[in-house]
């Protein structure tokens, strides 16, 4: 099966650091989910729309998906 594609929210790179620990942390998991999208995070919250999504904590972010 196809990896699915992976879209970030632009704004939402602006406080990610360009290089390190964190920005590779980050990336491995953005690079995961193409191939397992719907992979439980560290909890689910309703976003504005009231659906419910998926957070995974890494570090100092939280990635909601």
């Amino acid at each position: 099966m196809r990896p699915y594609a992976v879209f970030i929210n632009e704004s939402a790179l602006a406080s990610v650091p360009k290089s390190g620990p964190q920005i590779r942390r980050l990336m491995d998991f953005v690079r995961s989910l193409a191939n397992s999208p719907n992979a439980a995070g560290d909890f689910p919250e309703q976003d504005s729309a009231g659906r419910t999504v998926q957070v995974k904590i890494i570090g100092r972010f939280a990635v909601t998906y």
